[in-house]
């Protein structure tokens, strides 16, 4: 099992002062070797987090993402996730792991065109 105490160091670091990480590189999986759960989750959702980094789901997610915000810049999650047919909840928990990261930036609130509610729009770095 990941532990936070190994990677604590590694995980905090701007990914952008770190020269060994490209973006969503080949050191993607370590990159993101910490929990994907908060505190107080279930052990299930420690256990879900970890298969989805050992399958590479969470790559695959995280990098779909991304280029759909590349493609579709300045949008709110649940635009984003019409456009390019992803699920929108997933990219939800995804485009702030991108923001952590150093590779996507929330904008400004506007008027969601899908969820018609107030929503942060998202841009890539």
């Amino acid at each position: 099992m990941l532990t936070m105490d190994d990677e604590t160091k590694l995980l905090f670091e701007p990914l952008k002062q770190r020269p060994d990480v490209l973006k969503l590189g080949q050191n993607f999986e370590k990159d993101f070797a910490r929990p994907l759960s908060h505190r107080n989750d279930s052990l299930g959702s420690y256990q879900s987090g970890e298969r989805m980094l050992k399958f590479g789901k969470l790559r695959g997610q995280t990098q779909a993402v991304y280029n759909a915000l590349k493609s579709h810049p300045n949008k709110t999650s649940a635009e984003l996730a019409r456009l390019s047919d992803l699920d929108r909840y997933m990219v939800a928990r995804r485009l702030p792991v991108l923001a952590s990261r150093g590779l996507a930036e929330r904008g400004p609130e506007r008027l969601c065109s899908i969820c018609r509610c107030q929503c942060f729009t998202w841009r890539p770095l």
